[in-house]
């Protein structure tokens, strides 16, 4: 039998053409369809956005299909071939299986502009899968029953699948047609008899981990420009489920709270929904939570009414990690009532931000503790809960600014000791939302309110304004894509933001690790900072050449990238102004290693 790439059978088909096994690189994927055909996507990346089935447009290709099932096309761009035609039960159930995902709009169906390429996710996975051995070869019927994992086997919940056999020795999670998953419970109905059901191999045990980057992908259909998105400190994409609801929410009607009708019982439970969303994402009581256009805007509400009852010689701490959303609110607060503001210092080489201090900054005339949960500059996640305790002792707030942690960790508003908690939807890809959280919400009507209406109790008082109804749908939609993310997560929404929160973070770990290892074996390179604990955003500097400059450079490669100049806030203090600014990166959860091989393939050039 003729062997084809990566020692791959290529047996003739009836239209005496090999099975194409079609991608860009030696890991793709096994396009198992008989219109299959995968293609590298155009500049300014040339490798798909994620592992799935592509199939040629027929409006880009001019593709006419025979009776058969076989083509000719007219477009010079596919004369590597044809696909083959094929009787293949299998095939055709697949097919047929695809084409009502297709038609339906539930497989994330999506059209490239730069490809026009119709992209149909499926469930392939080449990363964060182990595998053991295959069974018998194809000469003997294999067996159905699946063998226990070898011992070592990964303890994560595992999947039995039946699949094809793997490519150089690539870990494959492979969604099998449902007679094939018959087949392996013992039911009937499995028609083992059939020629391909003969011929598939059968994988002992899949052990996969739970958060599966490559069906991920596969629900943004911005990803489809091409482009590595590295831009995740300014907000990720907005996921597919995100931006339905909004549109959904558009359409429908509603209309303002307080009547009896259904449009108006309508806006009231959106915003219901909206807290209970975001009280499950921090651990808190719905009754605790603040909607506003943007956690910059609501700390500044929390800060001037505050500051309205500060008297001279009080004083705020803030931090040199803390963006300036949750710094420049409570300096102009202190400055207004004439007090003063102390800052916690940041280590300059590991860019940590020593708890220590905090006994020392903190005194009987302190206010206010503001202090972030993550920094989205250079990825420091700082010791909140000894900063906490230390404001405790003279019964400070602490506000803690959690929208860049939000997306990565799971959060817990007691255990970090906050008293607030700021959040921001757009860091995890929601819409532009912001929301502060009271552990306590009895807080709330201690406060001065800035609400419009006299009456306004509870959170009411602290938000101005009506809301926007469907970004607060959207809201909803986002916290439950964060809840999906680990498909083995069960139980309460609560629970499910814990369990999926805890597969990102370890995801994003391994990811993080291999792109700063890359960048550091650089010689032109300095990666900003190396704290211990840390979110995936990272900066760097460039040894003779500018931020801007370097960021042209990996836009050019289809790489994005922003460029700090250096002259506030952390930068400022690590005096990366002084060498032309930083590049700024961050990870979201659809990148994937090949994207952070680009990166530093990219950065490799500017040596």
């Amino acid at each position: 039998m003729p062997r084809g790439w990566c020692g791959v059978s290529t047996s003739p088909v009836p239209a005496g053409r090999p099975r194409r096994i079609c991608s860009s690189c030696a890991l793709a994927a096994i396009c198992w369809a008989k219109s299959a055909v995968c293609r590298p996507w155009k500049r300014p990346s040339s490798q798909p956005t994620s592992w799935a089935w592509a199939i040629r447009s027929s409006a880009s290709d001019g593709v006419a299909s025979c009776a058969k099932g076989s083509d000719s096309r007219s477009s010079s761009s596919m004369s590597s071939g044809a696909r083959p035609c094929s009787s293949s039960r299998i095939e055709d159930w697949w097919i047929s299986l695809s084409l009502l995902r297709l038609a339906s709009s539930s497989g994330a169906a999506r059209t490239s502009s730069s490809s026009c390429l119709i992209i149909v996710p499926i469930r392939i996975t080449f990363a964060g899968c182990s595998t053991s051995s295959l069974m018998s070869s194809p000469r003997s019927p294999p067996s159905l029953e699946p063998e226990a994992a070898p011992i070592g086997a990964p303890s994560s919940p595992t999947t039995k699948t039946w699949g094809l056999p793997s490519l150089c020795s690539c870990s494959l999670w492979f969604m099998a047609p449902s007679w094939l998953a018959r087949a392996g419970r013992g039911e009937r109905g499995c028609d083992m008899g059939h020629p391909e059901a003969r011929c598939i191999g059968v994988l002992r045990t899949v052990s996969r981990m739970a958060f599966d980057v490559a069906a991920v992908r596969g629900l943004f259909p911005a990803l489809g420009d091409g482009w590595v998105h590295l831009d995740a400190p300014a907000g990720m994409q907005v996921p597919e489920q995100v931006a339905t609801a909004v549109s959904t929410a558009l359409r429908a009607p509603v209309s303002g709270p307080g009547g009896i009708f259904p449009a108006s019982q309508r806006a009231e439970a959106i915003v219901d929904a909206a807290r209970r969303a975001i009280a499950d994402l921090v651990g808190a009581d719905p009754a605790g939570v603040v909607l506003g256009p943007s956690s910059a805007v609501l700390l500044q509400r929390l800060a001037d009414a505050l500051g309205d009852g500060w008297m001279i010689g009080d004083d705020v701490v803030v931090s040199r990690l803390d963006h300036p959303a949750n710094v420049a609110p409570w300096q102009r607060a202190a400055q207004r009532s004439g007090g003063s503001v102390r800052f916690a210092e940041v280590d300059i080489e590991t860019c940590e931000l020593p708890a220590w201090q905090y006994k020392e900054l903190v005194t009987p005339r302190t206010k206010v503790v503001a202090i972030t949960a993550a920094s989205g500059a250079v990825g420091t996640r700082p010791d909140v809960r000894a900063a906490a305790e230390a404001a405790a002792e003279h019964d400070a707030l602490v506000v803690v600014d959690a929208s860049a942690a939000a997306p990565f960790v799971p959060l817990d508003i007691a255990s970090m000791g906050a008293d607030v908690v700021a959040v921001n939807a757009s860091a995890w890809g929601g819409p532009p939302v912001g929301a502060l959280v009271f552990r306590n919400p009895a807080m709330l009507d201690q406060l001065p309110s800035v609400a419009l209406e006299p009456g306004a109790r509870g959170p009411e008082r602290m938000e101005l304004g009506p809301h926007a109804y469907p970004l607060l749908a959207g809201v909803v939609s986002s916290v439950d894509y964060l809840a999906s993310l680990d498909e083995a997560a069960i139980g309460p929404r609560r629970e499910r933001l814990l369990t999926s929160l805890g597969s990102v973070k370890a995801y994003q770990a391994g990811l993080l690790a291999n792109l700063t290892n890359g960048l550091r074996r650089l010689r032109h390179v300095m990666v900003i900072g190396d704290a211990m604990r840390r979110v995936p955003s990272m900066a760097f500097t460039v040894s003779g050449v500018k931020a801007e400059d370097a960021i042209e450079h990996l836009a050019e490669r289809g790489v994005c990238a922003f460029a700090d100049p250096g002259t506030h806030g952390v930068f400022a203090v690590l005096g990366v102004g002084e060498v032309g600014g930083a590049v700024r990166v961050g990870l979201a959860h659809y990148t994937n290693a090949f994207e952070v091989d680009q990166l530093v393939r990219a950065v490799a050039e500017l040596g």
